[in-house]
C-alpha cells in the first residue's frame, strides 16, 4: 500500500490483517536506502513486476522508485525531483506529478504523468523513458491518474478527467498514438507552408498545432484530403500537429 500522507509503503498480511511499514518514514524526502532510512514524498501509484520488486510513482518528488521487497531496499529508477517532461535514461528523464503506475509483465512500466497529460513507458532493464501518447500541457489541474495494462492483449487503460481512455497494443492501431506515421507532412522542417496529407475525405477534419508546452498556436478545419497550412507566424522550434477526424486522433512532430 502507498500511504500517501505518511510517505510510507505499508505491507498487509491478508490472512492475519497485520500491517507493517516496509519502507519510508513519516518524514518527507527523496533518499534511497533500506527500510526506514529511505524517504518518499507523496507516493501514489504502485505496481509489482512478478520478480519480487515494487515500483512507485511519487507525486511530489516527480520520481519513479523501486523497492526490492525481500530487503526493503529503495532506489530511484527514473526521474529527479525537478519537474519536467523530458524523455531519457534514468535521472535524465523527468516527470511532473506522476500518479498511476502499471507493469505489463514483459519488463515494462507505464506511468500516468498527471500534470503534463502524457503517458510514459519505462523499460525496466535499461531505465529508458519514452512518451507513448498525449500532448504536454503545463499548469493544468486534471490529467491521467489511474492506469492499468491488459495482460492478455497489451492494451493500456487510464482514467482521464472523468473518462476512461484506451491505448491499443503495439500490434493494433491506437487512436491516441502520438507521432504516428499515418500522416505525410512536408516540407519538414517548414518555414512558410506545411502540407498535410492524406486527410480522410469527409465533411470535416480538425487541425490544431501545439508548441511543446502544449499551448494551442493554430486551429482550422478542412474538408478535402489535403491541407496547406501557413506556419510562417510560428516560432522556430519543434511543434506538434494534431489531426482529428471523428473519434480518430493522429499527431506528429514537425
Amino acid at each position: 500500500v502507498t500511504d500517501f500522507g505518511n510517505n510510507e509503503i505499508r505491507k498487509i498480511i491478508i490472512a492475519t490483517s497485520v500491517v507493517s511499514t516496509l519502507a519510508g518514514s513519516t518524514t518527507a524526502g527523496s533518499a534511497d536506502g533500506a527500510g526506514s532510512t529511505a524517504s518518499f514524498n507523496a507516493p501514489c501509484g504502485i505496481a509489482y513486476d512478478g520478480n519480487g520488486n515494487l515500483y512507485l510513482a511519487e507525486v511530489v518528488n516527480n520520481e519513479i522508485r523501486k523497492i526490492v521487497i525481500a530487503t526493503a531496499t529503495v532506489s530511484t529508477l527514473a526521474g529527479s525531483t525537478a519537474a519536467g517532461s523530458a524523455d531519457g535514461i534514468g535521472s535524465a528523464a523527468s516527470f511532473n506529478q506522476p500518479t498511476g503506475m502499471a507493469a505489463d509483465g514483459n519488463g515494462n512500466l507505464y506511468v500516468a504523468d498527471r500534470a503534463t497529460h502524457i503517458i510514459r513507458k519505462i523499460v525496466i532493464a535499461t531505465r529508458v523513458v519514452t512518451t507513448i501518447t498525449g500532448v504536454c500541457l503545463s499548469g493544468t489541474a486534471d490529467g491521467p491518474k489511474g492506469i492499468a495494462v491488459d495482460g492478455s492483449s497489451g492494451n493500456i487503460y487510464f482514467s482521464d478527467d472523468q473518462v476512461i481512455r484506451e491505448i491499443t497494443s503495439p500490434n493494433g492501431i491506437s487512436q491516441y498514438s502520438i507521432f504516428t506515421s499515418q500522416l505525410h507532412i512536408y516540407p519538414n522542417p517548414a518555414t512558410d507552408y506545411l502540407t498535410v496529407e492524406p486527410l480522410e475525405n469527409i465533411s470535416k477534419t480538425e487541425i490544431k498545432i501545439f508548441n511543446m508546452l502544449g499551448e494551442l498556436e493554430y486551429s482550422t478545419t478542412a474538408s478535402k484530403n489535403r491541407a496547406d497550412i501557413d506556419v510562417s507566424g510560428l516560432a522556430s522550434g519543434l511543434h506538434i500537429i494534431q489531426i482529428t477526424t471523428g473519434d480518430k486522433i493522429s499527431r506528429q512532430k514537425f
